[in-house]
């Protein structure tokens, strides 16, 4: 998985179903869910939002 440019290792155990290219959601490199492409890019909006403000 990558996400702001930093890559880590995802433990698939609980979504054996999930393929390449899907969506996850991950809790401490465990994926726990495969999630829509729109969840995700809108979920991955708001962290950026929020880390802009943070920032």
């Amino acid at each position: 998985m990558e996400y702001s440019g930093n890559s880590r290792e995802i433990n698939l155990t609980l979504v054996p179903q999930a393929g390449a290219g899907d969506w996850v959601l991950v809790h401490a490199g465990l994926a726990l869910q495969i999630i829509e492409e729109a969840t995700a890019l809108e979920t991955l909006a708001l962290l950026e939002e929020l880390d802009a403000d943070i920032g």
